[in-house]
């Protein structure tokens, strides 16, 4: 490798858990290939429009290739094929762009993210009532839909589990939180809710509980914000990813892209989604202090 190459890697948010992980990753990955830099970049909170100002600065910024881990895929979608089809590849951390013209994805299958959460119903289901109430965003959303039909098609094979109500939120915290509310008002006894993304908990505190303690419920997401309510019942398990592995490919994969290295490269990286429960928190957090300091899982 004599070629030197410039990656602008574009975070969520610089108060995002990820942020540390990608700088120390971005550092340790520079230093173990000098003929590279990874310019770490981000909006300081979640902000679309901030993501498209960074993408669009990526050519004066004298960028070779572009890593993102959007915020909002829709928001950034054009941005992004213009940029490929331009000559600066680009490449998807975390959360894939549908309809991109994106060059490499890196992050976990929303299928196997949906299939794993249906296993996680039956690990905490097992001497229970195998109904579920399925809070989603429609099988129409790029994203989303991946996940609900993941869920769907792995329920048979893990009690079998019975969607008692299907919910769909429309990928709204506010309606999320009041439908799930109004649903677990009607349906008290529910052998386990199932949340494939945090919506409803965007709009409560972090010391605020969502459902009465004893209520058994799944969610499709591992990040630290959401340890406390794993820890103290509140959800009996958590559906994660190796976000350290995740970053770290999509900057390998974007060296060998900007040097055209791409002929034997697969364009999609899936990184295995992973079922974290109370036993294995401590282990979880132990990993992502690792993280933080760009090592790899011990």
């Amino acid at each position: 490798m004599s070629q030197f190459v410039r990656v602008l890697f574009i975070a969520s948010a610089k108060d995002d858990p990820t942020w540390p992980v990608v700088q120390a990753t971005a550092k340790r990955f520079a230093e173990k290939y000098p003929l590279t830099a990874i310019d770490v970049d981000a909006p300081g909170t979640r902000s679309p429009k901030i993501q498209q100002d960074l993408l669009n600065a990526a050519r004066t910024r004298e960028a070779n290739v572009v890593c993102i881990m959007p915020n909002d895929p829709a928001a950034v979608q054009p941005i992004v094929s213009n940029l490929s089809l331009s000559g600066i590849p680009v490449i998807t951390v975390g959360t894939d762009i549908p309809g991109a013209r994106r060059d490499v994805y890196c992050g976990p299958s929303e299928l196997d993210i949906g299939r794993k959460c249906a296993a996680a119903c039956g690990q905490i289901l097992e001497r229970r009532s195998k109904t579920v109430m399925l809070l989603h965003a429609g099988e129409e959303h790029p994203v989303y839909g991946a996940r609900l039909l993941g869920f769907r098609e792995s329920t048979r094979l893990h009690g079998p589990i019975e969607i008692l109500r299907d919910i769909n939120g429309h990928n709204d915290a506010m309606r999320s939180f009041r439908l799930m509310k109004a649903e677990a008002r009607r349906y008290p006894r529910i052998g386990c809710w199932v949340l494939l993304d945090d919506w409803p908990l965007r709009t409560i505190g972090d010391a605020e509980r969502l459902l009465p303690l004893g209520v058994t419920m799944v969610l499709c997401d591992a990040e630290p914000r959401h340890w406390n309510r794993l820890r103290d019942g509140q959800f009996q398990a958590l559906i994660g990813y190796d976000v350290q592995v995740a970053i770290e490919e999509a900057m390998f994969r974007a060296i060998r892209v900007a040097r055209g290295e791409i002929s034997d490269m697969t364009r999609e990286t899936y990184i295995p989604a992973e079922i974290i429960t109370d036993k294995e928190l401590p282990r979880w957090e132990a990993r992502w202090a690792a993280w933080r300091e760009g090592l790899p899982t011990p």
